[in-house]
């Protein structure tokens, strides 16, 4: 008399051969908890972000807190900047003391807080969609994950932007107590490369450069790292890969375009 074969266990836990966890899986912190986790654990702070969008939240948290902190900075290190240029003009000749008291008057009264801080917000805003699609096109082409949302980009890009805070913070404080404008404020590596006689595009390259190397940076690329390996469904060392070098790439086209705009070299 023949047996019949034994039934295949049920309730198992294990995955069916060929399939994968959601993208995030995991119980869904909230947005504080999320935003917490992201500086103290950035491999757990993914979970619930293949489903639900959240990138609004630390996008908005970037854009209000830098925008305030450039406006609590703005008379010693943004507004020396913004009547540089016209200053230049009327040593040249350009313009009238006349013009250059009505700049220099705009640029420090509400009017032009106002704009600056209009651009503030926009360039947050400009900034992470460019991250987001760097992202995007490193997850999806790079590493070949055609199921790669933008959307999913876009999560990783937002909430990594938080770590751009700490740095911001410190510089403006730095521009703040030793009275220097803002863009001459180092917190990465480029305060390693002395500051030339005569202004060096050279010299600015290289020190933009090691800038985007800094400590705050490298920070950030950790994050990144961990959001696309999380919301991408990729390997830890793959997604490290794909986002140093797209960072590397992203960096030296930004120390190239500081030197393109150096003054005098």
């Amino acid at each position: 008399m023949e047996s019949n074969p034994p039934e295949p266990a049920t309730g198992s836990h294990l995955p069916a051969a060929g399939t994968l966890p959601a993208p995030g899986a995991g119980p869904t912190p909230g947005l504080w908890r999320r935003a917490a986790l992201i500086f103290t654990r950035p491999s757990q702070a993914w979970a619930g972000l293949g489903d639900r969008a959240a990138w609004w939240f630390p996008l908005l948290v970037v854009a209000i807190v830098s925008t305030l902190t450039m406006l609590a900075v703005y008379d010693r290190a943004y507004l020396p900047m913004m009547t540089e240029n016209v200053e230049r003009q009327a040593a040249d000749g350009r313009m009238t003391q006349q013009q250059l008291d009505r700049a220099e008057a705009f640029f420090g009264g509400p009017a032009g807080r106002a704009i600056n801080a209009g651009f503030q917000l926009a360039g947050v805003v400009i900034v992470t969609l460019l991250v987001a699609l760097a992202v995007w096109l490193g997850g999806a082409f790079i590493l070949g994950k055609e199921k790669f949302e933008f959307r999913h980009a876009l999560e990783v890009a937002s909430w990594s932007g938080l770590i751009s805070l700490p740095s911001a913070v410190l510089a403006s404080v730095l521009a703040y107590v030793q009275n220097l404008p803002i863009r001459e404020i180092h917190v990465g590596f480029g305060i390693l490369v002395p500051e030339p006689d005569v202004p060096s595009g050279l010299m600015t390259f290289l020190r933009a450069f090691l800038d985007g190397l800094g400590p705050f940076s490298i920070w950030d690329v950790a994050v990144v790292t961990f959001g696309l390996a999380a919301l991408g469904w990729a390997v830890v060392r793959e997604a490290a890969v794909a986002v140093a070098s797209l960072y590397v790439v992203l960096d030296l086209l930004g120390a190239g375009l500081a030197a393109l705009t150096t003054h005098g070299g």
